[in-house]
């Protein structure tokens, strides 16, 4: 005796296969769900966050002007670029030699930097420039890349299209106080 030819059906046409992709299906939506309301309580607790830290800083802006009010006049041979509105703000810096590393890894080799802000915290050094066209146009008011253990990272957008370095760690973005103070005290310098 002989036996029929039994022949498979394509896995396509098993009902338990497409039981199973319905369940991965299901679970993958699930978890981009989970992680969309994760980062959304993360953004309303960093713009809590922000929110007391400007207050924060506006009240000791307030403290600072009456300490200096009340302090003898003193002489200084670094002016101040602009009135800081925060503490961050304050530690700008200007520095020739660090920033003279962006036209480095400019796309543009005719592009030219100026404006050159820094602040260290000690860890990193955030260094943010004005970046001018050949013509001596601006091509760009304030970008920022970070300086870390030895690499050299863009952190805004502008320095992420106008430069080939590699975009900065996700723990160094321009949410961050410190990023947005290096970038206001270029703003600030290349407005004056």
């Amino acid at each position: 005796m002989t036996s029929p030819n039994i022949r498979k059906r394509p896995w396509y046409k098993i009902w338990w296969v497409w039981v199973i992709i319905a369940a991965l299906a299901i679970v993958g939506m699930a978890q981009a769900i989970s992680e969309d309301k994760e980062a959304a309580t993360e953004a309303a607790s960093a713009t809590t966050t922000a929110e007391a830290t400007t207050e924060e800083a506006v009240e000791e802006t307030a403290v600072e002007e009456v300490a200096v009010e009340e302090e003898p006049e003193t002489t200084s041979t670094v002016a101040p670029i602009a009135p800081a509105t925060n503490n961050l703000e304050a530690q700008c810096v200007p520095n020739d030699t660090l920033t003279q590393m962006i036209p480095g890894v400019l796309n543009d080799s005719t592009q030219t930097v100026g404006n050159g802000m820094i602040i260290d915290d000690g860890n990193d050094t955030w260094i943010g420039v004005t970046i001018f066209r050949a013509d001596g146009t601006m091509e760009s008011r304030s970008d920022v890349w970070l300086l870390r253990e030895g690499g050299l990272y863009s952190v805004s957008g502008g320095a992420r299209n106008n430069s080939w370095a590699v975009k900065a760690p996700s723990d160094a973005h321009m949410g961050l106080d410190i990023a947005q103070a290096v970038d206001a005290c270029v703003s600030q310098a290349s407005i004056s």
